[in-house]
């Protein structure tokens, strides 16, 4: 596989000024199975508890798995906004508390395979989108694949969610080598799920930043931790997000952290947001 990929999203450094455009973030994992849906499925409830108008983007080209966890039924993908047969709106779910959900984003991982008409399409999508939010969500694959990386690309802040298992870490840095090499230019903070107390999630985060620093020569940020908690997984099974069937649970109270991290973190001045990367894509007439 090539692990330098040409970005479909453009270039960071074209800037449109849109003061009220959303905080673009990607939850991503360089392997599966370290819960990244649930945590992208929490954190934006815990958003939105917060009184932020948030939108979760399933950017997972084969697997959808939000609808899924939200016990949701999606009517139209946004495989049917791309042919035009229905504006971007109709296709919105609306989750718990608000939360809106692009369902089921395949398509987008061959945006450049689409045409002009379907590239200003998906252009004008996302940027009413990006208008309409606080926050715009991406949940990515896991791995290292070419639409992966494209999507984090595109992105001014990923949160790279990893486990203590000791193959998370070796794939997480796996992905946060391919990321180096095609010069993301965003910033990479780490989240240590299902971590057994907040001193082991740290031990876990600094034995894997200080293999990045020196090996990669990059410097990742803590973001936080959540909790190894029972509720997680009878929520899971439920189909019902932890922080709403159980919000006094220990993992529940780390969403809660998180979400007030996230906004703290993003309480600076944004960077371009994904309609601009793909605007830089698309052809002047």
């Amino acid at each position: 596989m090539q692990h330098t990929v040409t970005s479909l999203f453009g270039n960071s450094e074209q800037q449109r000024p849109q003061p009220t455009r959303a905080r673009v973030i990607a939850i991503t994992s360089g392997k599966g199975g370290v819960g990244k849906t649930n945590i992208t499925t929490n954190l934006a409830i815990s958003l939105a508890r917060q009184g932020k108008r948030v939108c979760i983007f399933d950017a997972d080209t084969g697997l959808a798995n939000i609808n899924i966890l939200l016990g949701l039924t999606p009517q139209h993908t946004l495989e049917d906004f791309l042919e035009g047969s229905l504006p971007l709106e109709d296709i919105l779910m609306e989750g718990p508390r608000g939360v809106r959900i692009v369902p089921g984003a395949s398509g987008i991982a061959e945006y450049a395979d689409l045409d002009r008409h379907r590239q200003q399409t998906l252009l004008n999508g996302l940027r009413r989108i990006e208008d309409q939010f606080d926050y715009l969500l991406i949940d990515t694959a896991a791995g290292i694949s070419d639409a992966v990386i494209q999507f984090v690309l595109a992105t001014e802040l990923a949160i790279l969610v990893v486990s203590p298992d000791p193959t998370s870490l070796t794939d997480s840095f796996a992905l946060t080598r391919v990321l180096k090499r095609n010069e993301y230019a965003g910033r990479i903070e780490v989240l240590v799920n299902m971590a057994e107390s907040q001193d082991a999630a740290q031990r876990v985060y600094q034995r894997f930043s200080q293999a990045v620093s020196k090996y990669l020569q990059l410097d990742l940020k803590w973001f936080g931790y959540v909790s190894a908690d029972r509720a997680v997984v009878s929520a899971i099974r439920l189909q019902h997000p932890v922080v709403l069937m159980q919000p006094d649970a220990p993992a529940s109270q780390c969403f809660e952290r998180l979400a007030t991290r996230l906004q703290e973190t993003c309480a600076t001045e944004s960077g371009p947001g994904m309609s601009e990367f793909l605007r830089s894509q698309v052809p002047e007439t």
